[in-house]
């Protein structure tokens, strides 16, 4: 106790082992902990409230009659001037510690989140923890964290020869419809309040149409995000999201890179095409008169062009790298023995080069490989996990792919699941949350 005195150790000295250790057969020659200090702990990190919707969707109102009214939903965040989208509550210190000789130790404070102010907004306060709106617009997190309020672009009747083709950085309202001929392009969302004739769309954000897509075939939607539609006919619609139409599809074209899916109103799939990365669900799928459906899922032509050069690359490794040594050998005897007047500056670099692609080729072959091996791997997942449901009914003529297997139905099916299954495209039956193979399926 006189030693510890003498270093100034006061505080959680641990006077039981210093009783076992001066006793006659207490322990000799090694070091013994004989205090111990408390450490500071981590104190609340910070939070961040938002007060608009980071990740809207429509809230699609069924009626009694099956049919759906889009004109209360709304995909747009519309915020004013001064009103407050953001709080920060800032990170709060913890628990100090204190060291054996009763010297405090601050407690760590939390972890910080960042509010971050984009365009078109404002801190209201001096310690940037209330954010408000700077302008009247469409409210968004962007995916980098910031809070930003664009204007948006609000078109009160038909886009027509009065407004002609609309080309906005931003959100586009349009409260009539979009007349056949006319083009819409929008970096964010466009929503439109009637229909869509033979028109173009180009769209960045979500798309939502509270009426139909219609036309001769000549309209065409290109959708970064969701796509959301009252009905489609003859039209085509690629959507790199989730394309969700609400009661029914004929005769139309539809890619996906999500799912497709049609389940309110008759929730029909008749003529046309449907193409899905991930999956297809409708009510009905084909009709009486056997019109010719085609419906695929787990199809994603990019990934199985980039396992297919991919392929070709990781079977070929071991002659790319003996050409890249056959032409660094070539070089060398250029550069040493004066031949052909040694190598010109261009050649000196490319060997340079080709010095540093085979320090690297093995690191290289490694990762294409392991590239390669997660293209698989996402590649067997869309096989497992594709589908092809119908609800209620999918009739004979309807053609089924999932992944590269297919078939022609020559019979009708009711409640209907097309699964890969045992490496065979089989039809499925739902039976609570399992599925059951239909008899003489799997065979």
């Amino acid at each position: 106790m006189e030693a510890l005195n003498r270093e100034t150790v006061t505080n959680g000295i641990l006077e039981d082992v210093i009783d076992d250790l001066v006793k006659p057969k207490g322990k000799r020659g090694v070091p013994v902990l004989v205090a111990k200090g408390t450490l500071p702990k981590m104190g609340n990190e910070a939070t961040v409230e938002y007060f608009f919707e980071t990740a809207p969707k429509p809230k699609v109102m069924v009626e009694k009659d099956g049919r759906v009214d889009f004109r209360e939903s709304s995909i747009i965040q519309q915020v004013e001037a001064g009103q407050l989208l953001a709080v920060k509550t800032p990170p709060l210190p913890g628990e100090s510690g204190i060291t054996v000789t009763g010297a405090p130790i601050s407690g760590k404070i939390g972890m910080d989140v960042p509010l971050l102010r984009g365009t078109g907004t404002r801190f209201e306060d001096p310690d940037k923890l209330r954010l408000v709106a700077e302008i009247s617009g469409s409210a968004k997190l962007r995916g980098n964290g910031e809070v930003e309020v664009s204007e948006r672009h609000v078109i009160d009747g038909d886009v027509d020869f009065e407004t002609g083709n609309i080309r906005f950085n931003g959100t586009v309202i349009i409260k009539g419809n979009v007349l056949s001929g006319f083009e819409v392009v929008a970096t964010g969302d466009v929503e439109v309040n009637g229909i869509i004739e033979d028109a173009t769309i180009h769209c960045g954000g979500n798309l939502l149409v509270r009426g139909g897509f219609i036309g001769q075939g000549k309209g065409i939607a290109r959708v970064f995000g969701e796509t959301h539609i009252k009905f489609l006919e003859n039209q085509t619609v690629h959507g790199n999201g989730d394309v969700y139409i609400a009661e029914e599809i004929i005769h139309a074209h539809v890619i996906s890179g999500g799912k497709v899916l049609v389940k309110f109103g008759k929730g029909a799939v008749i003529g046309g095409t449907i193409v899905a990365r991930e999956g297809v669900q409708a009510k009905i799928i084909g009709n009486i008169h056997y019109i010719h459906t085609k419906v695929r899922a787990g199809i994603d032509p990019g990934l199985d062009e980039h396992i297919k050069k991919l392929d070709t690359i990781v079977e070929n490794k071991g002659l790319v790298k003996t050409r890249v040594q056959e032409a660094i050998n070539k070089y060398v005897e250029m550069k040493y023995t004066g031949e052909h007047g040694g190598l010109t500056p261009e050649q000196d670099e490319h060997l340079k080069y080709l010095y540093h692609v085979m320090a690297h080729f093995d690191e290289w072959s490694e990762f294409l490989v392991a590239k390669h091996n997660d293209l698989v791997q996402e590649r067997n997942r869309l096989d497992k996990h594709a589908y092809v449901t119908a609800d209620q009914r999918a009739f004979p003529g309807v053609h089924v792919s999932v992944g590269e297997l297919q078939r022609k139905l020559d019979k009708d099916f009711n409640a209907v699941s097309f699964r890969i299954k045992d490496r065979v495209l089989t039809a499925l039956r739902p039976i609570g949350d399992e599925f059951k193979p239909y008899e003489g399926e799997g065979k």
